[in-house]
């Protein structure tokens, strides 16, 4: 599945000032109405990106989203934290040195225990041999930079749905649904800030 996301000139198109400025305001608005305890860590979530900063503001910003973030800053780093931490998602770049965003995806569906786990790709890159390059190496969903801090949250929250994970009640037994089956309904309905003419490939 990719999705192509808007650039947003007035927001700024640096993915480090964009995660920055977005973390503030999480810091505000928690300080206005802290999370409960029994909401956080919804999510096992691997960050994996070369640029230290915007993976470290990224897994800030996951943290407060109520998920469990952990980092990584090269492929074959985040192999090892996938390995031990069996993440429900890995929020992938993939134009990094040595081992890129492809290789890592290939060998995390090598693993039988991260088979089913939500790999979203995160590129500046949108050409379509990147895509298919995606689908090939088994990415569940293609992003292109800059990505809205708000479009990561919904997904989060979209996956933490399927996989019948709630934030009130943590033993809940909300039935599983389909990714692609709550996209296919209606993407526009579930993410927010996007543009309706942008095309969605499933």
């Amino acid at each position: 599945m990719s999705i192509t996301l808007p650039r947003n000139i007035a927001r700024g198109t640096d993915d480090f000032n964009r995660f920055e400025s977005q973390l503030a305001r999480e810091r505000s608005r928690r300080q206005a109405r802290p999370m409960p305890v029994a909401e956080k860590k919804l999510l096992q979530v691997l960050v994996v990106d070369d640029k230290r900063d915007t993976t470290d503001v990224l897994a800030r910003l996951v943290s407060r989203w109520g998920h469990e973030a952990h980092k990584a800053y090269d492929g074959v780093t985040a192999l090892s934290a996938a390995a031990h931490q069996a993440p429900d998602v890995v929020l992938l770049d993939i134009a990094m040195p040595h081992m890129d965003g492809f290789q890592v995806a290939e060998h995390l569906r090598g693993d039988a225990r991260l088979q089913d786990c939500f790999l979203i790709a995160m590129t500046g890159c949108a050409e379509m041999a990147n895509r298919l390059r995606c689908r090939e190496a088994g990415i569940d969903l293609f992003l292109i930079k800059p990505v809205e801090s708000s479009v990561l949250e919904t997904l989060l929250n979209l996956e933490c749905t399927r996989l019948g994970r709630s934030r009130r009640e943590r033993g809940s037994v909300t039935p599983k649904i389909s990714a692609v089956e709550q996209w296919a309904a209606d993407p526009w309905d579930v993410v927010p800030d996007c543009n309706p003419k942008t095309t969605v490939v499933l």
